[in-house]
């Protein structure tokens, strides 16, 4: 292998492992928010549209300067068509629009029975100041959601 060759490798191994580095910062919890809820005859999903589940949540970005990172804790419970590869996507909305964190968790069962699905998402370099979010939920051919939870916590690094 040639020095230019290696060189650049060497390179291409320090900017990973730097990357990596970078993502590991102490974090601090400022604050966490709850929300839970049952829809009791559940809360349809067109197919292949996002939908709201829950109610808007508003939060806090602490301070006057620098960012925060906000994490979405997701569980859904979902029932739908019996109809094999119909997937579900869990993604949280950050000031009224989809972070395009989504996050396949699975398939609706096929025997019409019920399903926990789960996420956890993450998205930085928030401003300060006040936020809203909002979980939303997303299936090839539609579904039913039943009982929720997301927990979302606001760090400061």
């Amino acid at each position: 292998m040639n020095r230019v060759i290696k060189a650049q490798l060497v390179i291409a191994v320090l900017v990973v492992l730097t990357c990596g580095l970078a993502s590991a910062q102490n974090h601090a919890l400022q604050k966490t928010y709850l929300d839970t809820g049952y829809y009791e005859s559940g809360l349809s999903i067109p197919a292949k549209t996002w939908t709201a589940v829950g109610p808007v949540v508003d939060i806090v970005c602490p301070g006057t300067s620098g960012t925060c990172t906000i994490e979405a804790i997701h569980s859904i419970q979902v029932a739908g068509p019996g109809t094999a590869g119909n997937t579900v996507q869990i993604d949280f909305m950050l000031d009224g629009k989809n972070q395009v964190l989504a996050q396949q968790v699975g398939e609706v069962p096929t025997d019409g029975s019920l399903r926990v699905f789960s996420a956890i998402e993450v998205e930085s370099n928030i401003s300060p100041g006040n936020h809203t979010v909002q979980t939303s939920v997303w299936s090839v051919d539609g579904a039913d959601v039943y009982n929720y939870e997301t927990s979302y916590q606001v760090y400061k690094p």
